[in-house]
């Protein structure tokens, strides 16, 4: 018997199933034995999670009363006496919005995935959730930097922790890991963008909550880390960004806590942007989008596609929130070298030209469903006001740097890769 909270969660998704409309007949069909399954409690939300792992392995899932086969390049969906045939993709990426359901941010509406929630898992929706949250795990890892600095102090004196101290240390320690990944799992994807080319929604793990989230600090970065778990977008190439403050200090910034050396966020601009030498490339197309953050600022996911992707070594862009890209270049015998990109683009902020050119469209931030490419006069980022050049905050405070200049960014060579075979 389900106790109060299984039977609300279980309820919750027999809701969500039902909404979901297909274009598709057969595909329809087949979901029609999942709400049932689910309805008739055949089918359970860890249940759930099951059976969309296997499908992604291709392999069935059969119980007494439900199951979902493949034969040949459909899936066969029976419940009791009835049985429907659809296309697997389809129905696991339908599986898939049933295991993380895209919310609406109660602060502004706003589109979020949790794609990692695990059953049990309360997502994150709301700024002060993720506040809290964030507080906790910060919480601990200062008290546990504390007692191991004071651990290390001791020890050059020939001295050790009290007890007391010793038994909380290793709380700690157990401590922080699951709730790290709590946080992680919890902390939504958002949309920043849709392809102009096969329409696949592009999400990314950008901090909407708050500028501690560890989004902002990257030493370097390819500019496609997107959810494995999400669609594929053959031609996505970079994700770039602006960072708007909206005439506010971001002291907050100044209680960060983050690891792999990058103490700093680094940014392009406030104003949105394009860069001409990646725009002007063939095929290349670049979609803008806006985000709000902490409820105080706006981001302005800026995202480059192109029908026929130039090699990294080719031609690369420096992401957003990140000062670098890091990238492998082929080099003999087999073996890469290994390269870094630094900021050093020329940045466009007449952005209505590039319309007028077909090159550059907007998410409608009205459905945040479909692109626009004009008329130009509906474009909603022309008159944005703001810093028009790069900028980086530490300790809670802005310092400006200069507009670059150069028409590319500047190279520096690596460390020659063993050879791949």
């Amino acid at each position: 018997m389900m106790d109060d909270a299984s039977s609300q969660n279980q309820e919750s998704l027999v809701e969500f199933a039902r909404k979901q409309q297909f274009a598709g007949d057969d595909l329809q069909a087949c979901w029609s034995l999942v709400v049932k399954g689910l309805e008739y409690h055949v089918l359970d939300g860890d249940e759930v999670v099951e059976l969309l792992d296997l499908l992604n392995k291709r392999w069935d899932y059969i119980n007494d009363e439900i199951s979902f086969e493949f034969v040949g390049n459909r899936l066969r969906v029976k419940f009791l006496g009835e049985k429907y045939f659809c296309p697997p993709k389809e129905f696991m990426l339908a599986l898939e919005k049933l295991v993380n359901p895209i919310f609406y941010a109660k602060d502004k509406v706003m589109k979020l995935s949790h794609f990692s929630l695990k059953p049990g898992d309360q997502p994150i929706i709301t700024t002060s959730e993720y506040l809290e949250l964030r507080q906790h795990y910060d919480g601990i890892r200062r008290r546990r930097y504390e007692l191991a600095m004071m651990w290390k102090q001791l020890k050059k004196q020939g001295k050790e922790l009290s007890p007391d101290l010793f038994e909380e240390l290793g709380q700690l320690e157990s401590q922080i890991t699951p709730t790290m990944y709590a946080l992680q799992r919890r902390t939504p994807f958002v949309l920043v963008s849709l392809c102009p080319y096969c329409k696949t929604e592009i999400w990314q793990a950008v901090g909407v909550f708050s500028l501690l989230d560890e989004f902002w600090y990257k030493s370097s970065s390819t500019g496609r880390e997107v959810p494995k778990v999400s669609a594929h977008c053959p031609h996505l190439f970079c994700i770039d960004g602006a960072l708007n403050l909206n005439n506010h200090q971001p002291t907050e910034q100044s209680q960060a806590i983050v690891s792999m050396g990058a103490t700093t966020i680094p940014m392009a601009a406030e104003v949105p942007f394009v860069k001409p030498r990646v725009l002007n490339l063939p095929t290349m197309r670049a979609v803008i989008h806006s985000i709000p953050v902490a409820e105080r600022y706006t981001a302005y996911p800026i995202v480059y596609f192109a029908e026929r992707r130039p090699a990294d070594h080719i031609h690369f862009c420096i992401p957003w929130a990140s000062p670098a890209f890091d990238g492998m270049r082929p080099y003999a015998n087999n073996r890469e070298i290994g390269f870094t990109g630094t900021r050093s683009d020329q940045q466009d902020y007449d952005l209505t030209k590039w319309i007028e050119k077909g090159k550059l469209s907007w998410v409608d931030p009205e459905t945040e469903a479909k692109l626009m490419d004009g008329p130009v006069e509906a474009f909603p980022y022309a008159h944005v006001a703001g810093r028009r050049h790069p900028y980086y905050i530490e300790e809670g405070r802005v310092h400006d740097l200069p507009d670059p200049v150069e028409s590319a960014p500047k190279i520096i060579l690596g460390d020659l890769v063993p050879p791949r075979f």
